[in-house]
């Protein structure tokens, strides 16, 4: 069995379209591939089991995976997961730079 533990760096947590990221890669492999939080462990290849877990920004929570392909997948997820860091904060410099264009424009945005 391998194990990894990660940190939420995403303010909005583990919602649906990360989930099904994570759920879609686990379900490539034969092995058993679990998500444990919070002392509760499910499935990551079930969606509803995931949301379940209610992951939010900051908590940390581990993946185990044990059978055939286990290493391959570990680093498949790895990955995966660096890959989706790299397009939120990309995401978040591209929000950035647009909100200081309109700054510089005296645009004001209300809440």
């Amino acid at each position: 069995m391998v194990e990894k533990q990660f940190t939420i760096t995403d303010t909005a947590g583990i919602h649906a379209r990360p989930a099904a990221i994570l759920v879609n890669l686990a379900s490539k492999f034969d092995s058993e591939v679990n998500i444990v939080h919070q002392e509760k462990k499910v499935n990551l290849k079930s969606i509803l089991g995931v949301m379940s877990l209610g992951i939010a920004y900051g908590t940390e929570f581990k993946v185990n995976i044990e059978g055939t392909d286990e290493e391959d997948g570990i680093i498949d997820l790895l990955k995966k997961l660096k890959k989706q860091r790299r397009k939120l904060e990309k995401g978040k410099n591209e929000l950035s730079e647009q909100l200081s264009r309109l700054n510089y424009y005296n645009v004001s945005i209300d809440d």
